[in-house]
């Protein structure tokens, strides 16, 4: 599943990581679900800058208006894809 063909649609994350920089303690329980645009691999890469390969298989999330992220500890929370009724589409794998 190509990363591009869901651009537009929403995605939801979850996780067990931090809530901020300033709280090393980690929850848990997941204490989080966010519901996120999904954007394409071009506008990812513009975020992420370069030292991140974004693969055609990679599915990214916007979270550039700091609405709800992923953090340090989020890693492997899943990704659930909205557009296929609820399907499990990924994990977390990078944030900024």
């Amino acid at each position: 599943m190509a990363n591009d063909s869901l651009a537009g649609e929403f995605g939801t994350i979850a996780g067990w990581g931090m809530l901020s920089d300033d709280d090393p303690t980690l929850p848990e329980f997941p204490h989080f679900a966010y519901d996120r645009p999904i954007i394409s691999n071009a506008e990812c890469h513009a975020q992420l800058g370069t030292p991140f390969f974004i693969k055609e298989t990679n599915v990214c999330i916007d979270t550039s208006d700091g609405e709800g992220g992923i953090c340090y500890g989020d890693s492997g929370g899943p990704l659930q894809l909205q557009p296929a009724e609820g399907v499990h589409g990924g994990y977390v794998q990078a944030s900024l």
